[in-house]
């Protein structure tokens, strides 16, 4: 049951690690457009607010998966 857990909270983190990676590559790009195709504010801010929904479903999914000990400090 230990390594079951220990599997369970090396996912879910690593979804965790990964929508925040996401989100600040999208946010770099939106403050330093790589190309003039991306200078317009409407189109960057279509991009961020889709890659955001994104994050939060991948960082929702990551908090599921993690066990219950894991999400809540428990007190002694």
């Amino acid at each position: 049951m230990a390594g079951e857990e220990r599997v369970l909270r090396v996912v879910g983190y690593s979804l965790i690690g990964l929508a925040l990676a996401l989100v600040s590559a999208y946010l770099l790009m939106f403050f330093d457009p790589p190309s003039e195709a991306w200078r317009p504010l409407y189109l960057r801010l279509l991009v961020l607010a889709s890659v955001a929904g994104m994050a939060v479903l991948i960082a929702w999914l990551g908090l599921t998966i993690l066990p219950r000990r894991a999400r809540i400090p428990q007190r002694s």
